[in-house]
């Protein structure tokens, strides 16, 4: 199974529970899942005693409703694991306190080969042998896997204990550096974000394992060795608890909130401060893995303590995405995403204003939505000049205009535009996909910015929507607006008409370069890439040419509002002016705009009557076409010379082929030597 695949079966499960709203299903239970009393060898100093102390100190001092004693495997014998089973059925009373017979299993050396750490077993028949497990990973993954619980006879429920770096040997310590493993994923429930004992927590570890694919929740647990059994505080003065959603505080519901992962990790500090959290995502609590082909999903958050809650941090994929501040004891905070399409894993983390928090586990969503951002919105900056959605994921669709390997042979660099802009796309250190020029491809990653350059980094899904489209056209600029308001094409693609060089050097063949242009209008900066071709064939020879190329920026100090330039990608970007002087091309007339007027009718069932007015005050070269919504050309209606004025044409819903197209959404685009201008139409059955 992959590691991002949903189990399955889940997305009924998540349909159903969307029905029942989430306060009215369970109830929050507090428990410590990882103790130990005097049958570990480790655990017999003058504060320790047997399990029935233990599950008696946890219900009638501590305080807790949840009590796990957890063993070391490899010194319980079977005779003394009977003890515990028996212990535990004794104290366990239903509506009233849960007792728990677990183990925790493997090796912390550093030096036998096979130790990887220590893992929970909780509530199974019998101690897994010793001889054969304690020190192979996979095998104890086998195990745990095919075996059942003692209550309910449903599978086991395990959990990673206090993965701190160098518990375990060589290449086997912390688990293989949690090395993917599909039965493990199977077999594991969980991780402990806080370990009394061991470190105040393990945030980094718990985001690092999740990274790597394994389904796992979040546990704060004491790993008591010298008694306190529910209130032992840690090495930063806090009591690790569980919060655990329960359908009742029964055994058998409590194993079965632990499988279903229902669980959150706490600090708490004063012992009366402890927390309730509860997250769903449409109806789904933490835990649980759903599909969705919405264009977004509903998160809600409720949480309440008795010290205020200064915070709540909402992650995707382990990376920070928005968060509140309340300023309450209590607070509900309702918010969406639109994640695009891909896998994605929710975490949120409460942040108290004594310095406490909290971790859920996560809710991991399978989204197929193909909803995208216009790539406009994705570049705009604040006032600093950074991204306002830096560091968030977003989904952009458009058609490439820089291809794979132009500009990067490591890493895959492209850009893509819509009609609204352009933008860098870049993967580094890998080429999932091998684009070129006019794919259209729908992209899902992070808004990340570089001296100034927005982009989309680390993409989370690549998806080529079609093949073979014509690229998009360029906007025809001066070298002056380029310099004033590079900005406004950031990342798209221009043209520059008429240009001479005026400064610099061009550089030599495997160097990066740039000179300085002039189109008349004004100075501006040319760059030329090594990774391209346009630094071997040399400068023009023409005294003035023309430059088709992408709008870079290289700025290195807030606000990032300087420094754009055009940088070809090919050799054929500089090329000659075909002997046409600037004077001759075609210029606007300030009472003339080319204006593609809305189609009439639109919807459109049989025929629609499009009519364009041309600008300028000469004749020029005028093209108007239909594409689909993917961007795949569709019917040429006109490509030839006209002069301004106003023209109508009709499209009989047909392509060049004289095939009758489809009912959905075109576009019509008239294209001139100056402008370029495009409108939607809706076609119906």
């Amino acid at each position: 199974m992959s590691p991002w695949l949903p189990r399955a079966g889940f997305a009924c499960l998540a349909l159903l529970a969307a029905t029942i709203p989430a306060s009215a299903q369970y109830s929050v239970y507090y428990g410590n899942f990882h103790s130990h009393t005097s049958f570990s060898s480790d655990a017999q100093g003058p504060g320790s005693g047997p399990p029935t102390t233990a599950f008696q100190y946890a219900r009638d001092v501590a305080g807790i409703d949840i009590l796990a004693v957890t063993d070391h495997s490899h010194y319980l014998t079977t005779s003394e694991y009977n003890t515990l089973q028996a212990n535990a059925d004794t104290w366990t009373t239903n509506g009233t306190f849960v007792a728990i017979a677990a183990q925790e299993h493997g090796s912390l050396s550093t030096s036998v080969s096979g130790a990887f750490g220590h893992m929970n077993v909780w509530d199974a028949a019998q101690v897994i042998n010793q001889s054969t497990y304690r020190y192979n990973l996979v095998s104890s993954y086998g195990w745990i896997a095919t075996n059942v619980d003692a209550t309910t006879g449903n599978p086991l429920v395990a959990g990673f204990n206090h993965p701190y770096t160098g518990s375990g040997q060589g290449p086997w310590a912390q688990f293989q550096d949690f090395t993917y493993n599909a039965t493990g994923d199977d077999a594991m429930q969980f991780i402990e974000v806080l370990n009394g004992k061991r470190s105040s927590d393990y945030e980094s570890e718990y985001f690092e394992a999740l990274a790597k694919g394994w389904h796992i929740g979040a546990l704060g647990n004491q790993d008591n060795h010298d008694g306190a059994w529910g209130d032992q505080v840690n090495n930063v003065g806090n009591i690790p608890l569980t919060g655990v959603w329960a359908a009742a505080l029964t055994r058998a519901d409590v194993l079965e909130a632990l499988a279903a992962r229902r669980t959150f990790a706490m600090e708490v500090d004063p012992p009366t401060d402890r927390m309730s959290l509860e997250f769903t995502m449409d109806g789904n609590w933490m835990g649980s893995e759903y599909a969705t082909a919405a264009d977004s999903v509903f998160v809600q958050v409720v949480a309440s303590a008795e010290t205020s809650i200064s915070s709540l941090q909402l992650f995707r994929n382990g990376t920070f995405l928005k968060s509140i501040g309340p300023g309450a004891t209590s607070f509900t905070w309702d918010t969406f995403d639109t994640p695009g399409p891909g896998d994605f894993y929710y975490v949120v983390k409460v942040n108290q204003a004594d310095g406490d928090h909290a971790w859920s586990s996560p809710i991991w969503v399978n989204s197929t939505s193909t909803f995208s951002l216009p790539i406009s919105v994705v570049n705009q900056d604040d006032a600093s000049g950074l991204p306002t959605l830096w560091f968030q994921t977003a989904t952009v669709q458009g058609l490439v205009t820089v291809d794979t390997d132009t500009l990067d042979t490591v890493n895959n660099r492209i850009f893509i535009q819509d009609a609204t802009g352009g933008l860098m796309v870049l993967e580094s250190g890998a080429q999932s996909v091998h684009f070129v020029p006019g794919d259209n491809v729908l992209v899902t990653g992070t808004v990340d910015t570089f001296k100034g350059q927005t982009l989309i980094s680390s993409p989370t899904a690549v998806e080529i929507q079609s093949q073979g489209g014509a690229p998009p056209s360029a906007a025809i600029i001066t070298t002056a607006q380029l310099e004033a308001s590079g900005e406004t094409w950031e990342g798209a693609l221009v043209e520059l008409r008429g240009v001479v060089i005026t400064g610099g050097t061009w550089p030599s063949p495997g160097f990066d370069g740039a000179v300085t242009i002039d189109d008349g209008s004004g100075p501006a900066t040319l760059f030329i890439d090594k990774d391209t071709v346009v630094d071997d064939q040399g400068a023009p020879t023409d005294s003035s040419f023309s430059v088709l190329g992408i709008v870079i920026q290289d700025d290195t100090a807030v606000p990032y509002d300087c420094c754009y330039a055009v940088m070809p990608r090919f050799g054929g970007d500089v090329f000659s002016n075909v002997g046409v002087a600037v004077s001759e091309l075609p210029a606007h007339d300030s009472t003339v705009r080319t204006i593609l007027h809305a189609t009439r009718p639109n919807p459109v069932r049989h025929r629609a009557d499009i009519r364009f007015d041309v600008a300028g005050s000469r004749e020029q070269h005028v093209k108007l076409e239909i594409y689909d919504l993917s961007g795949r050309h569709v019917r040429t209606l006109v490509d030839g010379a006209l002069p301004p004025g106003e023209f109508e044409v009709t499209w009989s819903r047909d392509s060049d082929s004289g095939k009758r197209v489809a009912a959905g959404v075109y576009f019509a685009r008239l294209v001139t030597q100056a402008d370029r201008v495009t409108r939607k139409i809706v076609v119906l059955q």
